[in-house]
């Protein structure tokens, strides 16, 4: 009797970290798509949720690198490496490092708090609770890692397909007699909408 509630237990634990990895992946494209479709717009209307939306994610902000704290890497070599990655990947904000291990650290302590609580509230004997716990904070602690990776190669593919047609437009631009500085901008006005990541 006691392994079929262990097993939803441990099963919704599991659940919920890879949930919480997607909705971070499913955020952040959104995001991005947003961000370029404004640029594209000429006029942009604000949302009705837009000032609230704000205020909680100026909260959400500050909290993330409180939280990664005892994450940082104390070298300055590990540090240079963890914010060279995030480059890679696309993230050039200067609090990319703290809120990337903000929600590692997020991943990694929430799973083993439901467990505590599952436990704690009789659902599951608490071992078991801290158990199933402790294997969904593993996926928070690799799962993140192999998220940055992912962004990476998958930002670098897309370049990897945008260049030839920069080159091409560069070419022509010149031939049409443009200087190279005026064939780069036209370029760049001609890629925002096809290849708006290396118009960037």
């Amino acid at each position: 009797m006691i392994a079929s509630p262990l097993m939803i237990v441990i099963a919704f634990l599991m659940a919920a970290s890879v949930v919480g990895v997607v909705g971070l992946l499913i955020f952040d494209r959104n995001r991005r798509i947003e961000s370029r479709l404004r640029d594209l717009s000429e006029t942009h209307k604000p949302a009705i949720a837009s000032e609230s939306t704000g205020v909680v994610a100026r909260a959400v902000q500050r909290a993330l690198p409180k939280m990664a704290q005892p994450l940082i890497p104390s070298e300055e070599v590990e540090r240079s490496k963890l914010k060279t990655r995030l480059i890679l990947a696309g993230f050039y904000n200067l609090q990319a490092m703290p809120i990337f291990l903000g929600v590692k650290m997020l991943l990694i302590v929430t799973p083993a708090i439901l467990g505590l609580i599952a436990g704690g509230i009789g659902l599951v004997p608490t071992t078991y609770g801290l158990l199933g716990g402790a294997c969904c904070s593993i996926v928070g602690i690799i799962g993140p890692s192999f998220w940055l990776d992912r962004q990476t190669a998958k930002r670098q593919s897309t370049l990897r397909r945008a260049l030839p047609d920069a080159c091409d437009l560069i070419v022509v631009c010149m031939e049409g007699g443009l200087s190279l500085g005026g064939a780069l901008k036209r370029v760049v006005g001609e890629l925002r909408t096809a290849h708006p990541l290396l118009a960037d």
